[in-house]
């Protein structure tokens, strides 16, 4: 087993809760006055259920990860909060209280719990097959940026390894990456991160943001052509906005053509959040960051958790792939054709 590292949080180095049918029918009941039949759903770190009652309604039970610090869930239920009344279109989950009027309570045996309403749709492929859909993601990804501008929390999350402005930290976890070539490329970008992007990030425009619009937190209506949900508020962070574009970005490029779909993607997440120049200019760095976080991050945890293993690699092939293309452009090529496409 890997062994633990200084540099990553309590959440990712502590396994979800171990929380049985049984121990979730018995929280529906107990915090909620529910009852139905209870679906486990894939987590990186917390315990979810899909809770579907006789009358036919759905709900999402979360139980967190006991090392989770309470301001985070405040600032998740805060931010949901925020959403509901500056953005009610938005398609994310509303907080639901318990019997006592609360949107979150501790459990016994560590963690805390929540109820969420449960969002329809189909979980988004990767990379979108269509440039719409691409479109469509960037438009919610922007649309959920602008929402989450004017929320002023004095809680900016804790520190997260998924949060790109802490790529230096994944330094210490790239002996987890099997293969000497994926490691060697990978330890090299962790280097040009520390050298040539972080000092240019406090420049750039700061805020909270969702921290992970990957395709398993998106869903897509029947047509497959608009998200219709916004899923797993639990990588909030403040940090430069543009990270999150990045984010977003790093899943949605299609690697075949990677100037074309890079181009469609930003440029229709610019006509709702203008982008500044200086981001543009950084944002080919802070998606290969995003890369080599998937690719570092993943392959650390699936040492340290194989029984989750094929959940927590799931994103890999695309990242390694998506490395490579960007590794085999010219200097800026990318940041060149972004900055055309947007003339």
């Amino acid at each position: 087993m890997i062994a633990t590292a200084q540099g990553v949080p309590d959440m990712l180095q502590t396994p979800p809760p171990s929380v049985d049918e049984t121990e979730a029918a018995c929280i529906a009941r107990d915090f909620y006055g529910l009852s139905g039949d209870l679906l486990r759903l894939s987590s990186e770190r917390d315990v979810n259920y899909c809770l579907s009652t006789g009358s036919g309604s759905r709900y999402l039970l979360k139980i967190a990860n006991e090392k989770e610090p309470v301001e985070y869930t405040d600032l998740q239920v805060s931010v949901l909060r925020h959403l509901e009344k500056v953005a009610p279109d938005l398609p994310v989950p509303r907080n639901l209280p318990t019997l006592s009027g609360e949107f979150h309570a501790p459990r016994a045996s560590g963690g805390r719990i929540r109820l969420l309403s449960f969002l329809e749709g189909s979980l988004l492929t990767a990379p979108p097959s269509d440039a719409a859909m691409r479109r469509s993601v960037a438009d919610a990804g922007a649309r959920l940026t602008r929402a989450l501008s004017s929320l002023d929390a004095d809680y900016g999350g804790p520190k997260l390894l998924w949060d790109l402005k802490n790529a230096a930290c994944l330094a210490e976890l790239t002996e987890a990456i099997e293969s000497p070539r994926l490691r060697d490329r990978v330890e090299r970008g962790i280097s040009d991160f520390k050298d040539r992007v972080l000092p240019r990030l406090d420049g750039m425009r700061w805020q909270l943001v969702h921290g992970d619009l990957n395709p398993q937190n998106l869903l897509t209506s029947a047509d497959g052509q608009r998200v219709v949900g916004i899923l797993d508020f639990g990588d909030l962070v403040r940090t430069p906005l543009v990270c999150d574009v990045a984010v977003t970005a790093s899943y949605q490029i299609d690697f075949t053509d990677p100037l074309r779909t890079a181009a469609e993607f930003v440029s229709a997440w610019h006509a709702e959040f203008p982008l500044q120049d200086a981001e543009i200019a950084i944002l080919p760095d802070l998606i290969a960051t995003r890369l080599i976080t998937i690719i570092t991050v993943a392959s650390w945890r699936a040492a340290r958790y194989p029984a989750n293993a094929e959940y927590i690699l799931r994103n890999v092939t695309n990242a390694t792939k998506g490395l490579d293309t960007l590794c085999d452009l010219a200097p800026d090529e990318l940041a060149n054709a972004l900055r055309k496409d947007l003339q």
